[in-house]
């Protein structure tokens, strides 16, 4: 395995999920993609944790399905409890 930098946003454009692709579209009507960055998950409709990280999870499984590339979160989420 090589272990070197690349842009996620670059890989993000080049996938279904990217911000011109999926302007118009929701996960489950509740999370979307930034309009301005691929790389900016939204809310857009009362979403919870799990929404979002399974949306996330799609996005980083298709990249991987793709391009053969982890990406890694550099978002910690806290559970309630």
């Amino acid at each position: 395995m090589i272990d070197m930098k690349i842009s996620a946003a670059f890989l993000l454009e080049c996938t279904p999920y990217n911000k011109t692709a999926y302007k118009d579209k929701t996960y489950h009507g509740t999370v979307g993609v930034s309009p301005v960055h691929s790389l900016s998950i939204v809310n857009v409709n009362s979403a919870k944790a799990t929404d979002i990280m399974a949306f996330v999870d799609e996005i980083t499984a298709t990249v991987n399905e793709q391009f053969g590339v982890a990406l890694e979160s550099e978002v910690c989420f806290l559970a309630d409890t």
